[in-house]
């Protein structure tokens, strides 16, 4: 599909993707009305050093539950299967930590009070995103099912703002429709600002990404993809997000994954944080 110019923007997965976006409308909304409090709130948590730890750790189970509904998983759920799946809620988030096999998110809370600038002069955190965040890495073309690409990531915003995109339902409000756009229209404003950027539009930013759909295990990088490795190191932070990513960070070998982690922190440490 990358070199095709007839083909180049077809995205097979895009229905299924709007489908059960627009599903999602009861975790968006409540994703909405705590961006809300924590927004009204945050004069306060900057006098309790303790507080943004705690909402921190919230916002990390918010991501990592939303990526329960992996739509290569959803072929025979119903949407109300979904929106249980994407329930965000303490009371849910705290039933569900005993399944987490491996949570370093104390070390990430730990390193960012020391992010420093590498490359210009604020500090960076980029976000390798898989499905559908601070200079995200997409995927160029949709290299399975619900991969997020630059015209997902465009098109999010889009839907959000529309007051058809979804469905009212009974837990949806005026209220949170409020806060729900005043949450995108803060995203926005990120976008202009240059906080939230997409790696698609930094220079050759297409021919960077390119690495993430093809078929090299992640170690490969520093050789197979030279020019997005810099890139990476010049983040002060650098977190991948999703299954997909994790599978080919220790590829799908039957080896002591523990190794495999441990040979890409000497690789990529001291550059960046992963």
């Amino acid at each position: 599909m990358l070199s095709s110019t007839l083909w180049i923007d077809f995205d097979p997965f895009y229905a299924k993707k709007e489908e059960t976006f627009r599903s999602s409308v009861t975790a968006i909304h409540q994703i909405a009305m705590t961006m809300h409090e924590l927004e009204t709130e945050k004069d306060k948590l900057v006098d309790d050093p303790d507080k943004p730890s705690v909402l921190f750790k919230e916002m990390v189970q918010m991501c990592l539950w939303g990526n329960a509904t992996d739509l290569s998983l959803l072929t025979h759920l119903t949407p109300s299967d979904i929106e249980h799946l994407q329930t965000v809620g303490r009371e849910a988030q705290q039933a569900r930590k005993e399944l987490i096999l491996k949570d370093d998110q104390d070390a990430v809370w730990e390193c960012t009070p020391s992010l420093e600038p590498r490359a210009g002069t604020v500090a960076r955190c980029d976000f390798v995103l898989d499905n559908a965040n601070s200079r995200p890495q997409p995927e160029v073309v949709p290299w399975f099912v619900s991969d997020v690409t630059p015209t997902d990531f465009h098109k999010t915003a889009e839907s959000l703002s529309s007051p058809t995109f979804f469905n009212a339902t009974a837990e949806t409000t005026p209220e949170s429709a409020l806060h729900l756009k005043e949450m995108v229209e803060r995203w926005r404003k990120y976008l202009e600002q240059g906080i939230f950027r997409l790696s698609t539009t930094v220079e050759d930013g297409h021919k960077k990404t390119q690495f993430w759909t093809g078929p090299w295990p992640y170690w490969y990088m520093e050789d197979k993809a030279n020019s997005l490795w810099s890139f990476l190191t010049e983040s002060g932070l650098v977190i991948f997000k999703g299954d997909l990513n994790y599978r080919k960070y220790v590829s799908f070998l039957l080896f002591a994954t523990q190794l495999f982690i441990h040979m890409w922190h000497i690789a990529i440490d001291g550059r960046c944080q992963v």
